[in-house]
């Protein structure tokens, strides 16, 4: 089945944006993500004092990376699942939207996890020898700089943190981690928590 007969758009109405093309199958991480943003956005941003670069990770079908990027002059966002990276894709036509089809990590190959029930936003990249999905190192892109870091992984938070560490130390980015996986590995380098939500934001002292 083509990917277009599994999507649908979706009205928005958020943002100067009008609708969003998204999967059929999905009742529950359109209307959480969304949520998330109206809610709390304004307590993730207001320590960032340059909006130069955002890294946002997992892009799901696209509705992190379009809010983000009026607010940031550019965008690098990671999407390994084909499905939603199409949604996101279309979603995310602008010239300060960069889009990887990878998942983010310390290097090597990934798999992929189902969804949970229908919700698109569960699927879950891990390591292993016999993926074939790229998991790309965040200090990799050797950017020039980096204002924000933004990571729903599902509980891989970890391993992009590690694989981003060099990134992290030279531009002590805010950190923004759902339900604070992998705090512990910026924990060490003098970051504090700085906001409490499902998405819990740290800073470094």
């Amino acid at each position: 089945m083509r990917y277009s007969e599994l999507t649908s758009y979706r009205d928005f109405r958020y943002g100067g944006v009008d609708k969003l093309l998204w999967p059929k199958s999905d009742t529950d991480a359109y209307v959480s993500i969304l949520n998330d943003w109206k809610v709390q956005h304004e307590d993730w941003l207001q320590d960032v004092e340059s909006k130069r670069v955002v890294v946002q990770a997992g892009g799901n079908c696209g509705m992190y990376p379009l809010l983000y990027s009026s607010y940031f002059s550019n965008v690098y966002t990671f999407e390994p699942d084909q499905l939603n990276f199409y949604c996101l894709t279309n979603n995310c036509q602008l010239d300060n939207v960069i889009k990887f089809n990878t998942a983010v990590g310390n290097g090597g190959m990934a798999t992929l996890s189902n969804y949970e029930g229908y919700n698109i936003g569960t699927i879950k990249s891990q390591v292993s020898k016999r993926g074939a999905i790229p998991s790309v190192r965040i200090d990799d892109l050797n950017l020039k700089h980096c204002d924000l870091i933004h990571l729903d992984l599902e509980g891989s938070e970890s391993d992009a943190l590690v694989g981003g560490m060099d990134t992290i130390k030279k531009f002590n980015p805010i950190i923004i981690l759902e339900k604070g996986h992998g705090a512990e590995k910026i924990k060490k380098i003098g970051y504090i928590q700085t906001f409490d939500g499902r998405d819990k934001v740290y800073k470094r002292k």
